[in-house]
């Protein structure tokens, strides 16, 4: 169901429910919006999530902030404000509004985790919404991306028809507001998963049971046929072969 390791889980939501992972992939239709699930299984300690869609950090405003065993399900971009924003979009490659459709980062979702050192000076600001679990948003300095040289290992290449990206989609409310810095480890936990389509055999519309065209009553005096019958057993009306032929 998810990309996890014993202190952090990464999951993607498609309808409010976590989509399967296969190999290091979820797959879900183009043109779906969805959600990065994001979880700090640490009992005692805290954590910052510094999240990656595509090789694009999903926040110009800083890391998310997880408590002891929080979950944060995240549905959009913090580029400008802490208010609302747009909701993370899968589309096929060839469309408009995807910026580089040969970066090989594209389906790509990443989130390093940095797990709590040690706390210094620091006080904790939440925010209530009328829908959405509670959400913290770290506003300490954001971290470069210091760590690109990292190796997706287990994520097999998807077949280029599956192959996809993230754009902005609808408008979301999700709110954020402000929490101090803290101390982590140096180095993080980073966990990764590739988004894929459906292969094209998957989105073929089955096709729905067959149509029966054997005659079933009298076209004449309106009769149930008996079994096979080649004459109507009422008023003698021979039976056509099939429906629509005489």
């Amino acid at each position: 169901m998810m990309a996890y390791d014993r202190q952090f889980v990464l999951a993607v939501l498609h309808n409010g429910s976590p989509v399967r992972e296969i190999n290091g992939k979820v797959t879900i239709p183009f043109h779906s919006e969805y959600k990065i699930r994001l979880k700090n299984k640490n009992s005692d300690l805290r954590a910052k999530a510094c999240v990656w869609v595509d090789g694009r950090k999903v926040s110009n405003l800083g890391d998310f902030i997880l408590n002891p065993g929080e979950t944060l399900d995240l549905e959009r971009f913090l580029t400008e404000s802490m208010e609302s924003g747009r909701r993370f979009k899968f589309v096929p490659l060839s469309d408009s509004r995807v910026n580089d459709p040969t970066d090989e980062e594209n389906g790509i979702i990443r989130v390093d985790f940095y797990r709590e050192k040690g706390s210094f000076n620091w006080f904790k600001l939440n925010y209530k919404d009328p829908v959405y679990p509670l959400y913290k948003l770290n506003m300490g300095p954001n971290r470069s991306n210091d760590y690109s040289t990292l190796k997706y290992g287990t994520i097999v290449i998807t077949n280029l028809s599956q192959q996809g990206a993230t754009v902005e989609g609808g408008r979301s409310d999700q709110k954020f507001i402000k929490g101090s810095d803290f101390e982590t480890d140096l180095f993080p936990i980073t966990l990764t998963l590739r988004i894929q389509a459906p292969e094209e055999d998957d989105l073929r519309k089955t096709k729905g049971p067959k149509k029966s065209t054997q005659v079933r009553f009298c076209p004449r005096c309106g009769a149930r046929r008996m079994r096979k019958a080649k004459f109507c057993h009422r008023c003698g009306e021979r039976y056509p072969k099939r429906l629509g032929k005489t």
